[in-house]
Order: C-alpha cells, then structure tokens, then sequence
C-alpha cells in the first residue's frame, strides 16, 4: 500500500541517503532502524485511517454530484473529477490494504470483491487461535497459560544442548572433478545473484520481524540495492552479524486437522527478507528419506550404527516414534526383530512419502481417496459464494488443479478416478452447492479447451497424466536417473 503513494519513494532516498557512518551489515542494520522509525510517523501522518478516508471520499463525491446536478458549472464538475480520483485512490488503498490482511496471492488482479476479502480475515483469524491445548496432564484454556505452556515446550525442543559433534568420515564424500572450478565455490555472490535473490521472494510474503517485506527492497532497489549487496558481501567474509539480521518469529503449523498437544505443531521461522536472501545464496536442507534393508539383525545393526553416527556427527536427532518400517505380509515374522534392534514403529501399508501414496499390489481407486478428500476439504475451506467466475477460475487453475500433480508425474491413477476429481472442478465452477443441480449451457470438455479453442485453458487430468508418462519414459530414455 505505501509503494502506490506518490510521495513514498521521495522520501525513501531522502533518509537513505543520511551520511552512512558504517558500512556493510552494519549501515544495513542502521538505516533499516531510521527507515522504519520514520515510515511509522509518515504512515499515521499521510496515509491515516485508510477505510474512514475511503467512508470521507465515498461522501465527498456524493455530495459533489448533488452540487453538480444542482448547478451543472465547469467548476463543479471540475471539483466532481477531482474527489472521483481520490476516490478511485483511495479504493485502490483499501483494496491493497485487505489483500495483505489475507495474504492470498491468487487474487491479485482478479477479485475486487471486498465482502470476499473480510470474509477470509474473519476465517484465518478464527483458524489461528488456540482456544485450549493438552500440556503437562492437563487442558489449558487460559490465555496466560497457553502462552507459558507454549514458550515451555519450544524452548526446550530447539535449545537442547547436542555436545561435542564428532568429526565426519569424509572418506565417504565423493570428490569433486577437475573440471569444477572449486574455488568460485567459495566466491562471494556475484551483484546479479543477490538481485535475483530479492525478486525471486514473492512481494506479497508475510513480512519478518523487522517489519520490511521483499516488496520494499524490489520497489527500492535502485536506492537501497548497493547497501543490500554490500551487506550480503560483508556477511560471506565473515564479518559479524547483527542481531536483528537473525531475528525470527516462530509460527506454528498444525500436522494434522485437529491438534491437540504442541507436539501436534510444526514450527517453522518466519524470518527477515535478509535472511531469506542469505537462505536463497547458501541452503542446506534436511528431507525425510526411505531407507531399504534387509531385516536380519546383522543388516538393522548397521542401519542402526549409520544413523547413530549421522546423529553424533551433525547434532539432528532421528525421532524413532516417528520413525516406521513396512514389510511385506510374507515377511511379517521379522517385525519384532527391526522393533527390537532399531526401536522404530511397525506402520502399515499404504503410506505417504513427500505427498505420493505409496503401496504396494495393483492400484486401486480407494488408496487415493485421501487426495479426493484434500480436494474437497479445499473447496469448502473457501467463501465461494463471495467470488464471481474468474476467481473461481484462478483458484482452480492455480490452485485445485495442482494438487495431483505430484502424484500423476509417478503413477497413473485410474482413468474413472481422475474423471471424478474434474467432476468436482467443474461442480465448484459452476457454483454448486451441495446435492442442488444447476443448468449447464457449456460442457466441462468445451471448457477445458485452449483459449484459442474457444475454451478457458483449464488442462484435463487425463491429458497430464499422459503428458507425464511421456516424460518419465524419455527421462528413461536420455538420462541416468528418473
């Protein structure tokens, strides 16, 4: 909303360009501080209340219509333009204020509907309370203890203290060869890295704790592009790191629908947009993995040993209560040899690996029904009776028809299957509610055609699954790897 005020960048370069004293991450650090302090002052003093300025323009410009059909002068209906523009302004304002509140990135250009937007901030404030949870035996509802009770937990889970790692084997780390240049890998980024870095973070993101999100620092590059780039040089050579820069926020993430206990939580770090760049330039991940072995106790000894010594090397815990391990009905005989000797669950086939149904026999359309489910509880997690047909079409092109995706690049689900998941596109299209029909004037097929086509480009389920099997079979083909 700030970018879209004819005044913000004027007097953006005006307080960046005070006399840096420092440089690096430091005079970062510093002109961050100056910038937010005076963006609040300006904020309160030139953009105020923003809905009750839209409530002043709305009746400013009703009152000029009076005058002018009153006394139809050039003056009046000169005055009659002007208070349209601020209105149209203002609007502008209020809309880009609520679409921040909802943080929804699909609806950038395509729902004005402002019932729509209050309707999804009443929603996600109701979603994000935590009205009672389990801690210590008990039930909290209290605020005052939830808030204790929460601090207790995570404190305790992310300041545990590893020890001493141990040094890893690197006889187990393949070298690199000759033709790498191994020192430009540790060569600071170059400026067009860290440029990309900042654009490549979606401006409408959540901002950190500073306060700042990527839209400012993309709307701002030309003032503020040299120091951030100096800043991220100052960081890879080793120069001290203000606090600030790795301030975060933790935010919690329920794992299942109706969580009960903390443990029922998945934090995760909102973090500065500095930070974030940093993360884009040098990232390290850690994803869950499948493991096969055999289920003799001489082969689960050294699966065991293998992840005993990742644990003393790099200080992560495997967790053995999530941790399962499947068997075939044959084989069930050496369950209580793999609980035994590695401590893991016996878990039960099938199972989902990084959101792909794993199983094992001849497919069957029950063994995806958790998708059809995880379609269907996305519909009506949305207001749609507040959105017209085109954001019922950008939600489904954006958002509903990419939730199979992961599955149709493996596995080729029954053709019947995917003809229902399009069924209940094309019913949440159409506006249906519940068992009630409506009167269909175009067919799901005419509508799934290109543009050129005459339909609206929505792509057939079927067709992707095809279209990924041909992929598959030339990766197969040309590659090393699928």
């Amino acid at each position: 909303m700030w970018v879209r005020h004819e005044t913000f960048r004027g007097e953006i370069d005006r307080i960046w360009e005070a006399d840096p004293s420092y440089n690096g991450m430091m005079n970062l650090q510093l002109k961050l501080i100056r910038t937010k302090k005076f963006l609040k002052v300006w904020n309160r003093e030139v953009l105020g209340n923003t809905i009750q300025y839209l409530k002043d323009a709305e009746q400013a410009i009703l009152e000029s219509l009076i005058l002018y059909d009153i006394v139809p002068t050039p003056a009046h209906r000169a005055e009659f333009s002007r208070v349209s523009t601020e209105l149209i302004i203002t609007a502008k304002m209020e809309e880009e204020f609520w679409r921040q509140k909802v943080a929804i990135r699909w609806a950038a250009d395509v729902e004005r509907n402002s019932k729509f937007f209050h309707g999804w901030v009443r929603q996600k404030r109701v979603k994000s309370r935590i009205c009672t949870v389990e801690f210590g035996g008990q039930a909290l509802t209290e605020e005052t203890k939830i808030r204790e009770s929460v601090a207790a937990f995570f404190q305790q889970l992310l300041t545990s203290d590893v020890g001493d790692l141990a040094e890893p084997d690197l006889s187990l780390i393949h070298t690199l060869p000759d033709s790498v240049d191994q020192e430009a890998l540790c060569s600071p980024p170059q400026d067009k890295e860290v440029r990309d870095a900042v654009f490549g973070i979606n401006g409408d993101s959540v901002s950190g704790p500073d306060g700042f999100t990527s839209l400012f620092f993309q709307s701002c590059w030309d003032t503020v592009g040299r120091d951030v780039i100096a800043a991220v040089g100052d960081f890879f050579s080793g120069a001290f790191i203000p606090r600030s820069f790795t301030a975060t926020m933790i935010v919690l993430i329920p794992k299942k629908p109706n969580p009960v206990t903390w443990g029922d939580f998945r934090p995760i770090s909102l973090c500065n947009c500095y930070e974030q760049d940093h993360h884009k330039d040098s990232c390290l991940e850690t994803y869950d993995i499948i493991i096969f072995s055999r289920a003799h106790r001489e082969a689960l000894e050294k699966l065991v040993g293998c992840l005993d010594h990742y644990i003393a090397v790099s200080g992560q815990i495997v967790n053995n209560g999530k941790t399962q391990f499947y068997l075939a009905n044959e084989h069930m005989e050496f369950a209580d040899i793999v609980e035994e000797v590695g401590g893991f669950q016996r878990g039960v086939m099938p199972f989902t690996y990084l959101g792909v149904l794993i199983f094992r026999g001849a497919r069957r359309a029950d063994n995806l029904l958790p998708l059809r489910q995880k379609l269907m509880d996305r519909i009506h997690s949305w207001s749609h009776r507040h959105l017209a047909f085109g954001g019922r079409l950008v939600l489904i092109k954006s958002t509903l028809a990419a939730i199979p995706l992961h599955i149709l690049q493996v596995m080729s689900p029954l053709l019947g299957f995917l003809d229902e998941l399009e069924q209940i596109l094309a019913r949440y299209f159409r506006g249906t509610v519940g068992e009630k029909r409506k009167l269909h004037w175009i067919s799901w097929r005419q509508i799934c055609l290109s543009f050129d086509e005459g339909g609206l480009g929505i792509r057939r389920f079927r067709e992707v699954a095809v279209a990924f099997r041909f992929k598959l079979w030339w990766r197969f083909l040309a590659q090393d790897s699928l």
